[in-house]
C-alpha cells in the first residue's frame, strides 16, 4: 500500500485488517501475534470504501529507521 497524506507523509507497507477495532491513542503501540511482534500500530485509513486498522510491519523497520533491531 503506497499512499501520500493531506501533511504529505508517504505511507508504504502498511498491513490492514479487516476492521477498525483501534481506540485513540493506540497508535505507536505494538501489535503482536502470540509471543512475536508483528509491527506498530498506525491508526486506520479508509480503504474500499471502508475504515480498517493499518500497522507498519516489523519486517521492514530495519530498513525504514536506518537501524538495526536486535532478534
Amino acid at each position: 500500500m503506497k499512499k501520500t497524506t493531506s501533511k504529505g507523509w508517504k505511507l508504504e507497507r502498511l498491513a490492514a485488517m479487516h476492521n477498525d477495532n483501534a481506540e485513540k491513542g493506540d497508535s505507536g503501540g505494538p501489535w503482536f501475534w502470540g509471543n512475536s511482534a508483528i509491527g506498530i500500530h498506525q491508526g486506520a485509513k479508509t480503504i474500499w470504501s471502508k475504515s480498517r486498522d493499518v500497522f507498519s510491519q516489523a519486517r521492514y523497520l530495519d530498513d525504514a529507521l536506518g537501524v538495526t533491531v536486535r532478534k
